[in-house]
Protein backbone atom coordinates (compact mmCIF):
# COMPACT_ATOMS: atom_id res chain seq x y z
CA UNK A 1 0.00 0.00 0.00
CA UNK A 2 1.34 3.18 -1.06
CA UNK A 3 2.28 5.76 2.00
CA UNK A 4 2.42 8.75 -0.35
CA UNK A 5 0.49 11.96 1.58
CA UNK A 6 -0.71 12.51 -2.18
CA UNK A 7 -4.05 11.43 -3.13
CA UNK A 8 -3.04 8.11 -5.40
CA UNK A 9 -4.28 5.55 -7.51
CA UNK A 10 -6.52 2.64 -6.70
CA UNK A 11 -6.61 -0.37 -8.93
CA UNK A 12 -8.85 -2.75 -8.79
CA UNK A 13 -8.76 -5.92 -11.20
CA UNK A 14 -8.83 -9.80 -10.49
CA UNK A 15 -6.09 -10.33 -12.67
CA UNK A 16 -2.61 -9.83 -10.94
CA UNK A 17 -0.87 -9.44 -14.54
CA UNK A 18 -2.72 -6.74 -15.23
CA UNK A 19 -2.26 -4.85 -11.62
CA UNK A 20 1.66 -5.91 -11.81
CA UNK A 21 1.38 -3.93 -15.22
CA UNK A 22 -0.74 -0.60 -14.19
CA UNK A 23 1.41 -0.82 -10.82
CA UNK A 24 4.90 -0.68 -12.56
CA UNK A 25 3.85 1.27 -15.17
CA UNK A 26 1.94 4.42 -13.52
CA UNK A 27 5.15 3.93 -10.64
CA UNK A 28 7.42 5.14 -13.42
CA UNK A 29 6.03 8.34 -14.40
CA UNK A 30 5.70 9.59 -11.04
CA UNK A 31 1.91 7.85 -9.69
CA UNK A 32 1.48 6.46 -6.44
CA UNK A 33 -0.63 3.25 -7.00
CA UNK A 34 -2.55 0.63 -4.52
CA UNK A 35 -3.91 -2.78 -6.10
CA UNK A 36 -7.00 -4.41 -5.06
CA UNK A 37 -7.72 -7.85 -6.22
CA UNK A 38 -11.55 -8.63 -4.87
CA UNK A 39 -14.10 -6.22 -3.43
CA UNK A 40 -12.97 -7.04 -0.04
CA UNK A 41 -9.44 -5.77 -0.74
CA UNK A 42 -11.05 -2.39 -2.21
CA UNK A 43 -13.05 -2.01 0.69
CA UNK A 44 -9.75 -2.08 2.77
CA UNK A 45 -8.02 0.28 0.72
CA UNK A 46 -10.85 2.83 0.46
CA UNK A 47 -11.00 2.83 4.02
CA UNK A 48 -7.24 3.19 4.68
CA UNK A 49 -6.75 6.20 2.17
CA UNK A 50 -8.20 8.74 -0.20
CA UNK A 51 -7.65 8.23 -3.69
CA UNK A 52 -7.84 10.85 -6.43
CA UNK A 53 -8.32 7.90 -9.39
CA UNK A 54 -10.17 4.47 -9.00
CA UNK A 55 -9.34 2.56 -11.98
CA UNK A 56 -12.11 -0.98 -11.59
CA UNK A 57 -12.74 -3.43 -13.39
CA UNK A 58 -16.43 -4.65 -13.87
CA UNK A 59 -15.60 -8.72 -13.42
CA UNK A 60 -14.23 -9.81 -10.03
CA UNK A 61 -13.76 -13.32 -10.17
CA UNK A 62 -13.90 -14.87 -6.59
CA UNK A 63 -15.57 -11.98 -5.10
CA UNK A 64 -18.95 -14.05 -4.58
CA UNK A 65 -21.44 -11.87 -5.95
CA UNK A 66 -20.29 -8.41 -5.72
CA UNK A 67 -19.07 -6.77 -8.97
CA UNK A 68 -16.27 -3.50 -9.56
CA UNK A 69 -19.57 -1.84 -10.05
CA UNK A 70 -20.16 -2.41 -6.28
CA UNK A 71 -16.50 -0.71 -5.75
CA UNK A 72 -17.37 2.08 -7.68
CA UNK A 73 -20.39 2.73 -5.91
CA UNK A 74 -18.29 2.10 -2.45
CA UNK A 75 -16.06 4.54 -3.70
CA UNK A 76 -18.27 7.43 -5.07
CA UNK A 77 -20.03 7.13 -1.69
CA UNK A 78 -16.79 7.31 0.51
CA UNK A 79 -14.59 9.89 -2.04
CA UNK A 80 -17.06 11.92 -3.63
CA UNK A 81 -14.19 13.61 -5.64
CA UNK A 82 -12.41 11.11 -6.82
CA UNK A 83 -12.42 10.30 -10.38
CA UNK A 84 -14.08 6.87 -11.45
CA UNK A 85 -12.90 5.17 -14.29
CA UNK A 86 -14.07 1.47 -15.23
CA UNK A 87 -12.37 -0.79 -17.41
CA UNK A 88 -13.66 -4.10 -19.00
CA UNK A 89 -13.49 -6.30 -22.12
CA UNK A 90 -17.44 -7.21 -21.58
CA UNK A 91 -18.28 -3.27 -22.75
CA UNK A 92 -22.26 -3.06 -23.63
CA UNK A 93 -24.65 0.09 -23.66
CA UNK A 94 -26.42 -1.41 -20.72
CA UNK A 95 -23.02 -2.02 -18.74
CA UNK A 96 -21.85 1.56 -19.65
CA UNK A 97 -25.32 2.59 -17.77
CA UNK A 98 -24.76 0.65 -14.62
CA UNK A 99 -21.35 1.52 -14.14
CA UNK A 100 -22.66 5.64 -14.67
CA UNK A 101 -25.52 4.97 -12.13
CA UNK A 102 -22.99 3.18 -9.80
CA UNK A 103 -20.95 6.33 -9.83
CA UNK A 104 -18.28 5.91 -12.78
CA UNK A 105 -17.34 8.81 -14.64
CA UNK A 106 -15.91 7.15 -17.30
CA UNK A 107 -16.32 3.63 -18.85
CA UNK A 108 -13.48 2.36 -21.27
CA UNK A 109 -12.97 -0.64 -23.08
CA UNK A 110 -10.23 -3.05 -23.19
CA UNK A 111 -7.30 -2.91 -24.14
CA UNK A 112 -6.41 0.57 -23.70
CA UNK A 113 -3.19 2.33 -24.27
CA UNK A 114 -1.59 2.87 -20.85
CA UNK A 115 -0.37 6.11 -22.33
CA UNK A 116 -4.25 7.29 -23.18
CA UNK A 117 -4.92 6.03 -19.77
CA UNK A 118 -2.35 7.71 -17.65
CA UNK A 119 -3.28 11.01 -19.48
CA UNK A 120 -6.72 10.40 -18.69
CA UNK A 121 -5.48 9.23 -14.52
CA UNK A 122 -3.70 12.41 -14.75
CA UNK A 123 -6.50 14.42 -15.54
CA UNK A 124 -8.48 12.90 -13.05
CA UNK A 125 -5.93 13.52 -10.06
CA UNK A 126 -5.67 17.33 -11.03
CA UNK A 127 -9.08 17.45 -10.45
CA UNK A 128 -9.41 16.30 -7.62
CA UNK A 129 -10.19 18.79 -4.42
CA UNK A 130 -6.86 20.20 -3.35
CA UNK A 131 -4.11 18.30 -5.80
CA UNK A 132 -2.56 19.08 -8.63
CA UNK A 133 0.09 16.32 -10.24
CA UNK A 134 3.54 17.25 -10.89
CA UNK A 135 4.08 17.14 -14.66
Amino acid sequence: MSTSGEPGILVVDDERAIRFAFTAFFSSVGMAVDCAGSYDDALTCLERRSYGVVLADVRLEGSGDTTGLDVVAQARRRLPGCQIIVLTAYATTEMESRARASGANEFLHKPQSLHELAARVRDGLNRYPNHATRR
